[in-house]
């Protein structure tokens, strides 16, 4: 998956400026590294292998190819990505607004799930959120979610899938629920985790079909 959507002279144009730096302070409080796109930098406040490959992963995220926001967008009462909506006239981009905003919860638990996948990362961090992320792919395949964190329209493909079986105000209401399992620090709300357990379930009852509650792996 990552070799599908490598665009090599992009990539390797961003590698040439890629720095790994030890720090004593960080941004992010909590965090144990940050990865700052505009200038290709990892800052380590844990060197640890596990924290190097997932800032590596986000690394891989935002530059594996020339990606376009995440955001959806509504225009004419049809759901866009950033890159259909280009191909619009400017008069039919002039009717487009943001429907949904790019989310943390594929960012963060993606570049866990492959920073262990690809790199031998352990997941020792956004446990809830990598559970979340590996219920999704348990339905709908482990290539698929790969497709959905490495492509340029990722946040886009997932919407079109789970919006086959729930609808555009549910997922995002399920996005942003998840999302809430990558802040750093945030307090547990039984609300949050009410709406992911049971869109799981519905998903699984409409995509699989069967008794969701005899199926000890997906449980």
């Amino acid at each position: 998956m990552l070799k599908e959507n490598l665009e090599e002279e992009y990539f390797f144009s961003a590698l040439t400026r890629l720095s790994l730096r030890d720090v004593k302070e960080i941004s992010t409080p909590g965090a144990a590294g940050v990865y700052y796109d505009s200038d290709k930098r990892i800052e380590l406040l844990v060197n640890s292998h596990s924290v190097i490959t997932h800032e590596l992963m986000h690394f891989f995220d935002f530059n594996i190819n020339n990606s376009t926001d995440n955001n959806i967008y509504l225009c004419n009462d049809k759901y866009y990505s950033k890159t259909a909506v280009l191909e619009l006239s400017l008069k039919e981009q002039q009717t487009c607004h943001t429907y949904s905003v790019g989310n943390n919860f594929i960012v963060e638990s993606g570049a866990e799930v492959n920073s262990n996948r690809y790199s031998n990362g352990a997941i020792d961090a956004y446990i809830d959120a990598v559970e979340v992320y590996n219920a999704l792919a348990y339905i709908y395949g482990e290539e698929f979610m790969e497709s959905v964190y490495f492509s340029k329209d990722g946040d886009y493909q997932l919407f079109k899938k789970l919006t086959q079986y729930i609808t555009p105000e549910e997922y995002v209401k399920f996005l942003d629920s998840a999302s809430v399992f990558t802040n750093i620090g945030a307090e547990y709300d039984v609300n949050n985790s009410k709406v992911v357990a049971e869109t799981l379930v519905t998903l699984y009852e409409r995509t699989i079909g069967g008794n969701w509650y005899e199926d000890k792996e997906f449980l």
